[in-house]
């Protein structure tokens, strides 16, 4: 039997398990993208270092929501997926960004920005990470075709290319060959039980962060 059998099995079944025990979540289109991005950082850093959906209060003590954040041994990944079809242009000193998708245009928040933000909250609340341990990640769909300047080298933008989204991969590796020292155990332990307790709030919860941002 050929080396790592198994664990290629129970990867290729995950995501059939992962649309049975999350059918609410595959019913939004709008969250296909972040499925995936899902499927690729459990096979990367495994299903215990995932956290989706994640609710933190800020300074001011007002609700954010994360979609999808990883914890690594080196760092905390944060994502912000984009299921988008059509041209996306965008710069990464402007608020708005633009997809075309035909003759038709939408604009957007600049995602990168989002993340920052996101990011910033994340920092507030676990103050004994260095501010590099925090990798902000943005991922587009397969469908579209990215128009991007960028100016700065603090972010990642990726075109997902399949499900197991191999350049993802490639740049998390690149991060830890980069950063040598680990966050030690029991911190890691502590943002973990944090993040996880903060996963997947009861309604009253969503309800605050929906009444807020409307």
């Amino acid at each position: 039997m050929k080396k790592g059998f198994f664990k290629n099995v129970i990867f290729d079944a995950f995501p059939i398990l992962d649309r049975i025990f999350n059918r609410e979540e595959y019913s939004d289109i709008g969250k296909t993208g972040e499925q995936a991005t899902f499927r690729a950082i459990v096979h990367y850093v495994g299903e215990e270092n995932v956290f989706r959906n994640v609710y933190l209060r800020d300074k001011d003590n007002k609700l954010t929501e994360i979609d999808l954040i990883a914890l690594g041994r080196k760092g905390i990944y944060v994502f912000e997926s984009k299921n988008y079809s059509g041209t996306v242009y965008g710069n990464d000193k402007y608020k708005t960004w633009n997809v075309y998708v035909g003759k038709r245009k939408y604009s957007f928040l600049n995602p990168i920005w989002q993340n920052k933000r996101h990011i910033e909250v994340l920092q507030y609340n676990f103050p004994d990470l260095d501010k590099d341990r925090f990798y902000n990640f943005v991922i587009f769909s397969v469908r579209c075709k990215l128009k991007i300047t960028t100016n700065f080298n603090d972010y990642y933008i990726i075109k997902r290319d399949s499900d197991d989204n191999r350049d993802l991969q490639v740049v998390m590796k690149t991060i830890l060959k980069k950063c040598r020292i680990d966050i030690p155990k029991e911190v890691r332990k502590k943002i973990s039980i944090t993040l996880r307790e903060a996963e997947r709030p009861n309604r009253e919860v969503v309800e605050e962060h929906l009444n807020r941002i409307r």
